[in-house]
C-alpha cells in the first residue's frame, strides 16, 4: 500500500467530500466519476470543507441544467505565460463533464510594484502586460473560451487599464493602511483574520528562501493584492450576464492552501498544480 503525503491525504478528503455530497445530491456518480478522478489528480492543495460543499452543489446545479458553472481563473503576470495551460486544463476538464460552463481570466500586474519611498509606482511596460493578455487571449481562442473573457487588474495608481478601477482604489487604500500599521506596530484596526493574516504572511515570506530576498514590504503588497483580488472575483455584479444563473468558482494556483486563505474568498475555491 503506498503511504500518502500529508497533501495527498488532505487532497484525498476533500474529493471524498465532494463525492459524498453529489451521493447526498442524488447526482448518479457515473456522470461524475471522471471529474472526480481528475479533480484529485490537478489539485495542489485541498480545498476547504465549505468550498467542498459548494463545488459539490455546483456540480449538482450544472448537471441538471438549473444553473452554469462561472469559473474565475487569477493568473498572475510573472506566470501567467507557463501556467495559462493548466488553468485552461482544469476549465477543460469541469466542462467536458458539465458542459454548462462559463470562463473569465482575470490578469493580475504581479511584479508590476515597485517601492519608491512612499509610493507605489509602475515599472513593468503596459505594452508587454497586452502581450501576455493576447498570447492568454489566443490559448482561450485554441480551447474553445471565448478570448473577450480576459481581463486585466493593475493594481497601480497610475494603470493605463480602465477595468476594475473602483478595485484599484481600494487597494491602495487597503495598503497604506496595512503599511502604515506594519511600520508603528500599533494595535490593529483590521478585522480579525485581516491582522492574522498579516503577521503570517510576514512570517512565511522570511521562511522561504527564495521570498525572503525580496523587500521588506513585499509581503504586505502581496497580501494587499491577494485580499482586493478576492474581493473583485467574488463580487457578481463585475461579470457579465448570462441567460442562466451562474455559481462562480476561483482557480488559483497558490503554493499552499494558507496562501488562498489570504484572499478571504466568498465563493468556492480550486488551488491547482502547474507543473
Amino acid at each position: 500500500m503506498i503511504k500518502l503525503s500529508w497533501r495527498e491525504n488532505a487532497i484525498q478528503k476533500s474529493v471524498e467530500r465532494i463525492q459524498n455530497r453529489l451521493e447526498v445530491l442524488s447526482v448518479d456518480n457515473t456522470r461524475t466519476q471522471g471529474l472526480i478522478e481528475d479533480l484529485s489528480i490537478i489539485l495542489r492543495s485541498a480545498p476547504e470543507k465549505k468550498d467542498c460543499k459548494q463545488i459539490a452543489e455546483a456540480i449538482q446545479s450544472s448537471l441538471d441544467g438549473q444553473r452554469a458553472l462561472h469559473l474565475i481563473a487569477v493568473l498572475a503576470s510573472p506566470t501567467a505565460r507557463s501556467e495559462a495551460p493548466y488553468f485552461l486544463k482544469a476549465a477543460n476538464i469541469l466542462r467536458d463533464c458539465l458542459s454548462l460552463v462559463n470562463l473569465d481570466v482575470v490578469l493580475v500586474t504581479w511584479n508590476n510594484i515597485n517601492i519608491s519611498g512612499d509610493n507605489i509606482r509602475e515599472v513593468k511596460c503596459a505594452k508587454e502586460l497586452t502581450d501576455i493578455a493576447e498570447e492568454i487571449g489566443t490559448l482561450m481562442e485554441i480551447n474553445d473560451w471565448p478570448r473577450e473573457r480576459i481581463h486585466i487588474f493593475d493594481p497601480n495608481p497610475d494603470s493605463y487599464c480602465p477595468e476594475f478601477s473602483n478595485s484599484r482604489h481600494e487597494f491602495i487604500k487597503l495598503y497604506n493602511r496595512i503599511k502604515t500599521t506594519s511600520k508603528t506596530n500599533r494595535q490593529s484596526p483590521f478585522p480579525k483574520n485581516l491582522s492574522i493574516d498579516i503577521n503570517w504572511i510576514k512570517g512565511f515570506y522570511s521562511r522561504q528562501d527564495s521570498l525572503s530576498r525580496l523587500s521588506p514590504q513585499q509581503p504586505v503588497i502581496d497580501l494587499a493584492i491577494r485580499r482586493i483580488v478576492g474581493r473583485l472575483v467574488s463580487n457578481n455584479k463585475l461579470w457579465p450576464s448570462q441567460s442562466l444563473p451562474q455559481t462562480p468558482i476561483c482557480i488559483t494556483s497558490e503554493l499552499t492552501s494558507r496562501l488562498c486563505k489570504c484572499y478571504r474568498f466568498d465563493i468556492a475555491n480550486l488551488n491547482i498544480q502547474v507543473k
